[in-house]
């Protein structure tokens, strides 16, 4: 294993809102000599009040978004859960990974208890 990185909410940072979600996000820049292969797992929770609430992910690489996964509840209220995992192969240089997760939680839709994990790696 080349390197591994996990963290949960207190780790993500705001980084704007969009469309009625807030974003929080974890930003990694790292240099792969050779070869690897990249992997990332992301999963966010919370308790949604309101028929519209939303919970979303993303996993994007070097600027391209490889995997991604949202949940709107229809019956509320009641705990939400989405989750995204990637895998991809990365050549020899420098990488960044941008890992997202994404909230109504301003509006009141999504409250208490909110939690995010993630844990990525490169292996070779």
């Amino acid at each position: 294993m080349l390197f591994t990185e996990e963290g949960d909410l207190s780790s993500f940072s705001y980084v704007g809102s969009t469309g009625g979600l807030e974003n929080y996000c974890v930003t990694r820049n790292f240099l792969v000599h050779n070869y690897g292969l990249f992997i990332a797992s992301l999963s966010t929770s919370g308790y949604s009040v309101i028929v519209g609430a939303e919970l979303a992910v993303t996993v994007s690489l070097d600027g391209l978004r490889i995997s991604a996964n949202a949940v709107i509840p229809q019956y509320v209220p009641g705990q939400i859960y989405s989750s995204a995992f990637a895998s991809r192969s990365i050549a020899d240089g420098n990488h960044s990974v941008n890992i997202c997760i994404a909230a109504n939680t301003s509006s009141g839709h999504i409250t208490s208890p909110w939690t995010a994990a993630y844990s990525f790696s490169v292996i070779r």
